[in-house]
């Protein structure tokens, strides 16, 4: 919005390359415009994506130092990404908290991630809303295993050939201590 009794304006121009035109762009919208959490998640995967990607190939500590948002908060909301699309519109509609949408987001397979949201919005067993909280103990009860006492040797390579040991699996959260 500009005064129209204005003589004057201060204006800095700034020589940039076509993607820091870009980084600066983006930095500018989670700055300034007040993006919800979803937008957020969508404007900081812009930014880390690996440039063959389409993305902008920033590390996340440059994002993180560029934004100015510490790099656990640019994580969970790049999850937000990975939430379908009824969790996104669920939380766009201030139904599902961005907690709970994220302890959502950050299981690995999107079955499970669909499986968990229509749990979480149809409510817990008194027909109640679930509270992060209770979001936080379905995914540990539900949606993982503990594999310290499994009848298998988890370090075994040829456990399942085509998946190898269960120790460095994406898909266990020790393994992925960035996703979970």
């Amino acid at each position: 919005q500009i005064d129209a009794d204005l003589d004057a304006a201060v204006a800095y121009v700034k020589k940039l390359d076509e993607r820091d035109g870009a980084v600066e762009c983006i930095v500018r919208f989670l700055h300034n415009a007040g993006p919800t959490p979803l937008e957020e998640g969508y404007g900081f995967s812009d930014l880390i994506r690996p440039i063959e990607a389409g993305g902008l190939g920033l590390s996340m500590a440059e994002a993180a130092r560029r934004t100015g948002t510490p790099a656990e908060t640019i994580h969970a909301r790049v999850l937000l990404c990975d939430l379908p699309e009824a969790g996104q519109k669920a939380l766009l509609a201030g139904v599902l908290s961005g907690d709970a949408a994220t302890l959502i987001a950050r299981l690995p397979e999107a079955a499970m991630r669909e499986a968990a949201l229509k749990r979480v919005l149809g409510g817990n067993e008194a027909g109640q809303p679930y509270t992060v909280e209770g979001v936080r103990s379905l995914m540990r009860e539900e949606y993982s295993r503990d594999l310290r006492g499994a009848p298998f040797d988890r370090k075994d390579p040829d456990l399942l050939r085509a998946a190898g040991p269960c120790e460095p699996c994406p898909h266990r959260t020790g393994a992925n201590p960035d996703r979970f």
